[in-house]
């Protein structure tokens, strides 16, 4: 490490810090969205089923808004 210039363990560490900061940014927004869905489901569970069953479930696939 001590051979390697300032410069480019700088940038190392920028674009660590880059990586780092985008997984916390996921995962913060992945267990904002757990959330949401248990307060929904906690509110009116009937609510929720009836949304997951018609679709409002996110089961990995995409679905186009019926207008």
């Amino acid at each position: 490490m001590a051979d390697r210039p300032t410069t480019e363990i700088l940038d190392g560490l920028r674009e660590l810090e880059r990586k780092t900061s985008l997984v916390f940014t996921l995962l913060k927004a992945s267990v904002y969205s757990i959330v949401l869905q248990q307060e929904i489901g906690w509110e009116d569970p009937a609510r929720a089923q009836a949304h997951a069953h018609a679709g409002g479930g996110n089961d990995g696939e995409e679905h186009e808004d019926e207008d």
